[in-house]
């Protein structure tokens, strides 16, 4: 019943507000759960990286991704910004290396990703 409740409040909050949120299968998705498992987050990673097949739920955040950096998450929900902070922040913990191939693929001018985390910071 809360979670109706809060997602209803989202949907009115962002008419409210007039703006387009990003629509994504699972705003409650668990990056905390995919960066300590090593295999969740190899398959998370390689399907952001075109490198292996991806999940519905992956799919869905897949498309957005290079709005999600590009606007700096101005149309993500405050769910999305946070598990968008949780993936960046722990995939560069984690995997640095895949931090940078992640990076190098959706901002290959290094011009996005700092005000990004900014943006995601308080999430």
């Amino acid at each position: 019943m809360f979670i109706r409740h809060a997602a209803l409040l989202v949907v009115l909050s962002a008419f409210a507000n007039g703006v387009d949120y990003h629509d994504t299968m699972d705003d409650n998705h668990d990056f905390n759960a995919v960066m300590a498992d090593k295999k969740l987050l190899r398959q998370h990673l390689d399907c952001y990286l075109d490198k292996g097949p991806c999940n519905d739920v992956m799919q869905s955040y897949k498309k957005h991704i290079p709005t999600f950096i590009r606007e700096s998450c101005a149309r993500c929900n405050p769910p999305q910004k946070h598990m968008l902070k949780t993936w960046l922040d722990g995939l560069e913990k984690v995997d640095p290396e895949g931090f940078r191939q992640y990076s190098k693929k959706y901002d290959p001018g290094n011009i996005y990703i700092t005000p990004l985390r900014a943006a995601v910071a308080g999430f």
